[in-house]
């Protein structure tokens, strides 16, 4: 959230000993607007009311989904109808290098790419200006990602648009 926020493009994200990514802030660039704070989570964590969970158990009826899917299929259901609304769909797919990156897509052929977890930490890039500028032009977009991740997308975006939809999944600690 901290890199898409920075109106200068003053901050990176560098992978650690581990590939894990952290912001790096080049300070010559940075301008001091302190946004990036303002959507951290970890400088300054929202308080959370705690609320019951719901959740909710469903198989795709298409064996063929099932079949390239890894948790019933309920991404790619959800992916087919934000599609089939002219809407985009955010997700993660492995590049040329093996690497797991956030793209955004309009096409149907283009959801297999994001089907079966990927289970490593995505980069994100700059897909969450991707996903405002789609909402900004009224778009229904569906985000998938890590709950943090969701988190940030909510925190960039500063509010819970009527035409995103978000699904996050229970992550085993990236």
């Amino acid at each position: 959230a901290c890199a898409n926020v920075c109106p200068v493009d003053a901050i990176t994200m560098k992978p650690d000993d581990f590939g894990f990514l952290y912001p790096e802030v080049d300070h010559q660039l940075c301008i001091q607007c302190q946004k990036c704070e303002k959507v951290c989570d970890f400088i300054k964590p929202k308080q959370r009311d705690i609320m019951p969970i719901k959740s909710y158990a469903a198989v795709h009826k298409d064996a063929s989904v099932l079949g390239k899917s890894s948790s019933g299929g309920v991404f790619y259901a959800l992916a087919e109808y934000v599609l089939s609304c002219n809407g985009a769909v955010c997700g993660c797919v492995y590049d040329d290098a093996l690497n797991v990156m956030h793209i955004c897509v309009e096409e149907k052929n283009a959801l297999v790419s994001m089907q079966k977890s990927k289970y490593v930490q995505s980069n994100v890039g700059f897909v969450y200006r991707q996903v405002k500028e789609r909402l900004d032009k009224g778009q229904m977009i569906l985000f998938t990602g890590t709950p943090c991740q969701v988190d940030g997308l909510y925190r960039y975006l500063g509010e819970r648009p009527e035409n995103l939809i978000t699904c996050d999944l229970v992550c085993h600690g990236v």
